[in-house]
């Protein structure tokens, strides 16, 4: 049995190919994959640990003055049809708020977020919320909804997407 010869790919398909092996060789933990996604595999209690506690050493107040350059980016995107979504806290980071006293200036963080989108025209989801009813403990690793502290998993992202993909300009 003959097989006929096959023919080589254009060089772009050759290039695509070759990115997709070389990322399919890339096995480490968050590595991006060809199509665009994060893999996102679970981190072991050690790692979820460590993240919270540099969480706690690197958490500061609130600086309203740091809205300017959201101000700023939305000078330069006027015109175009965005969306802003304040993303999704965990339950583990609200603790690391309030045990570092900035609980309140979250808070204020978001209201000022709103004001500023508000002015500007600008359709804002809050879902700061979102995934709080999902319990997650870093002493513990990460769970099917939290990687960590900040960080959400596939299953919360789909979540957040149907709100922002049904949001119009006021």
């Amino acid at each position: 049995h003959h097989r006929p010869a096959r023919r080589r790919p254009p060089a772009a398909r050759r290039n695509r190919a070759g990115l997709r092996a070389a990322v399919a060789r890339r096995a480490e933990p968050g590595a991006w994959t060809y199509a665009g996604f994060r893999r996102t595999p679970p981190l072991p209690p050690d790692l979820t640990r460590q993240n919270d506690a540099i969480r706690r050493r690197t958490t500061t107040a609130y600086r309203s003055d740091t809205l300017a350059h959201l101000d700023a980016v939305l000078d330069v995107l006027a015109g175009r049809d965005l969306r802003l979504f304040l993303a999704p806290v965990s339950e583990a980071q609200r603790r690391v708020l309030a045990d570092s006293g900035v609980a309140a200036d979250f808070e204020r963080w978001r209201e000022d977020v709103a004001r500023l989108a508000t002015r500007r025209g600008v359709p804002l989801a809050d879902l700061t919320g979102l995934g709080r009813s999902d319990p997650f403990d870093p002493r513990r690793g990460s769970t099917a909804i939290w990687l960590d502290n900040l960080h959400f998993t596939p299953v919360l992202g789909r979540r957040v997407r149907h709100p922002l993909r049904s949001q119009r300009h006021p």
